[in-house]
């Protein structure tokens, strides 16, 4: 049997081994993809600024955060929506404040 999945394989490289660990063909078909854009700068700016928490709801988003970002993210209360989005964080040395028990 043949599957194909709408995920970039190595972002779903785990699914991709349990389903092949059980006999099953799976085929990675990466149809997204995702730029950086102007919000960039508008989050440069809310940088600037004296926000109280920012809360990231994606690893993708933090993967496209320019080194600058990254090192102003550091030593401030930084809310991680999900496990993924933690560890990308911390990937980056940025400290996670607060990881909600449940989230979607």
């Amino acid at each position: 049997m043949k599957i194909g999945i709408t995920r970039d394989e190595s972002k779903a490289m785990e699914f991709i081994k349990l389903v092949r660990s059980i006999g099953l063909d799976v085929v990675a078909l990466d149809v997204i993809r995702l730029l950086p854009n102007n919000e960039i700068n508008r989050l440069r700016g809310m940088l600037e600024e004296d926000y109280d928490y920012i809360l990231f709801m994606s690893a993708n988003a933090i993967d496209m955060l320019e080194e600058d970002i990254i090192e102003k993210l550091k030593g401030k209360r930084i809310v991680a929506v999900g496990p993924k989005t933690r560890e990308a964080l911390e990937k980056h040395d940025i400290d996670v404040y607060l990881m909600p028990e449940r989230y979607s």
